[in-house]
């Protein structure tokens, strides 16, 4: 899932989706996987079907992608943005061989080193 600079800054601002200024999104190392409902055929936007997103977050786990939906003893994990917390089953990142996401845009977009820094 590919975001551009102008809408990570209004996601941000909005303050309910993120701490951060930048996003791995925007480097494109970061994507949201949904379970589809096949009742419906439609993305589970909701996380109801939370034994579907434990498994997909145990194989994330297993190919080395990070993902914030659950922590190592499968109960959800709650990240802090700016508005309190919220729960990001989807979200998904391949952060190698960076350990944070400064050190990705230093290495990969010092433009959006430049916004995580100011």
């Amino acid at each position: 899932t590919g975001r551009t600079r102008e809408e990570q800054a209004a996601i941000w601002k909005e303050g309910t989706k993120t701490a951060n200024k930048v996003s791995w999104h925007e480097l494109g190392r970061a994507w949201h996987l949904y379970v589809i409902d096949p009742k419906t055929g439609r993305r589970d936007v909701m996380g109801t079907m939370l034994d579907s997103y434990r498994h997909l977050a145990w194989i994330a786990d297993k190919l080395g992608i990070r993902q914030l939906g659950f922590n190592a003893d499968g109960t959800e994990r709650l990240i802090t943005v700016k508005s309190g917390q919220t729960w990001d089953p989807w979200h998904h990142e391949w952060r190698h061989p960076h350990e944070t996401l400064l050190a990705a845009c230093e290495a990969e977009a010092p433009h959006l080193a430049e916004v995580l820094i100011a």
